[in-house]
């Protein structure tokens, strides 16, 4: 697992240092079950692990993924104030 960032909080799914990308339908509906051009999932830009929402990425990590501790914004703890870079 990755250390956390600087201040010892955990790192997030918003943090500048996480990659990840928005995956979109390149297909028609009839190919896929989506539109053209409209939303598939969330891929882990080191991994390439995928999943619906960013809140169930972290359960299909791979082990050796340096981003397998990120955690969702909603899932922040304590003491978060709602503005990730302070």
């Amino acid at each position: 697992m990755s250390p956390p960032v600087a201040g010892g909080r955990e790192r997030r799914f918003s943090d500048p240092d996480t990659h990840y990308h928005l995956v979109f339908s390149t297909t028609g509906y009839a190919a896929d079950g989506y539109a053209l051009g409209e939303y598939v999932c969330v891929e882990c830009g080191h991994c390439g692990a995928r999943a619906e929402h960013i809140d169930g990425l972290a359960k299909v990590h791979r082990r050796w993924c340096p981003q397998a501790d990120v955690v969702a914004d909603s899932e922040h703890g304590p003491g978060y104030d709602g503005h990730p870079y302070r």
